[in-house]
């Protein structure tokens, strides 16, 4: 079709198999895969396999600068997202940007004065505020002046309790471990600018789960009721996996509960109080959500 959007897909991982490249497909008729990198050369394959559209890019430069891209999907690893997305946008492609968009607040900060200078369009993954019980909660939600509470919480176990359940994921093992080992020395060196040079291993990892799990309801908390005035405490527990925030909007406080753990359950929800009423946003699961 001559109208569908020829998307370019960076990084092969988790949450592009699991995801992105089954939606796009399932929405051929306003997408197409037209290109695909990875570091893994099976990864490539195998996608290249499932999806008959995609071709092989030699690097991530070739793919974000080819003719035969209209928009980068950019589901590589976070250390990464603030170059991809400087690449992509000079090349004057549409952008959408796996969460988090990136992770210190000069990457954004720079991202964002590109993107404003440029007319295509930047799209972070943020999908909780997109949500069917996400848009029927902010249709109901009382008037800011009434509310008396609010409590957000994400109570997960990790991911591969579900994805196993879900579809079948191929994991490379011809990664070269030179390229492991600069992400995770980048990755390391973005975490302590942030939490600093001397932060324990358990406050970088904190850092992670609000950048990783944390950020859908973050982000989600902000557009239903605002930027809070300020945090009135935030602490962290169990090497960084138990994390409980308290922000304060003026008349009332939002607490903030995220803990990991190997409980066989997904539990992430919104609860707003006021005099006589009690919205609750509830997503059962990471693919499904309710509101009552």
């Amino acid at each position: 079709m001559t109208n569908q959007i020829r998307v370019g897909v960076l990084g092969l991982g988790e949450a592009s198999q699991l995801m992105h490249l089954p939606i796009l497909a399932d929405n051929d008729q306003k997408f197409t895969v037209a290109g695909v990198f990875d570091v893994s050369q099976s990864a490539m394959r195998h996608v290249c396999r499932r999806y008959a559209t995609a071709q092989a890019y030699e690097s991530a430069e070739a793919l974000v600068q080819s003719t035969e891209i209209d928009a980068v999907f950019i589901l590589t690893p976070d250390n990464t997202h603030s170059r991809f997305l400087e690449m992509a946008i000079k090349a004057d492609k549409h952008v959408f940007l796996e969460k988090p968009a990136c992770l210190t607040v000069g990457e954004i900060d720079a991202a964002i004065l590109l993107a404003d200078q440029s007319d295509r369009t930047v799209f972070v993954a943020y999908m909780r505020r997109y949500s069917r019980a996400f848009l029927k909660a902010k249709e109901l939600l009382p008037p800011q002046g009434e509310i008396r509470t609010v409590r957000v919480r994400d109570l997960i176990c990790e991911g591969s309790f579900y994805i196993a359940q879900s579809r079948r994921i191929h994991y490379p093992n011809d990664i070269d471990p030179g390229v492991v080992a600069q992400g995770r020395t980048e990755t390391d060196t973005l975490l302590k600018s942030v939490v600093g040079e001397n932060a324990p291993d358990s406050l970088k990892r904190a850092y992670q789960v609000l950048t990783g799990l944390a950020s859908h309801s973050l982000s989600a908390m902000r557009e239903l009721i605002g930027m809070p005035k300020r945090v009135i405490s935030a602490t962290w527990r169990l090497n960084g996996e138990s994390i409980v925030a308290v922000f304060d909007y003026g008349h009332f406080v939002a607490v903030y509960e995220a803990m990991i753990d190997n409980i066989a359950r997904f539990e992430a929800r919104i609860d707003v109080l006021s005099d006589r009423q009690q919205l609750e946003v509830s997503y059962d699961t990471p693919w499904c959500e309710r509101v009552l």
